[in-house]
């Protein structure tokens, strides 16, 4: 199988730093940065930025799902 052999470094293993403010701001959210995005997708990802979540996390949220998380907090 081609994929025999293959591993991650232990230090490649853990979480990912979190991206700064600084680059959200000048790259994701900057004037124009999302204008190639459809609806859909520009909320997925202003709500990634938002609340941190994963893009499957917030792709996969339906509306019952959102009012509940919302009732409890």
């Amino acid at each position: 199988m081609p994929r025999d052999g293959l591993w991650f470094k232990a230090e490649m293993a853990g979480q990912r730093p979190p991206f700064s403010s600084g680059w959200i701001q000048d790259k994701l959210l900057a004037q124009g940065a999302l204008d190639g995005l459809n609806e859909e997708a520009r909320a997925i990802l202003l709500a990634m930025v938002n609340t941190g979540g994963r893009p499957s996390e917030i792709a996969n949220l339906t509306a019952v799902r959102r009012r509940e998380t919302a009732a409890r907090s």
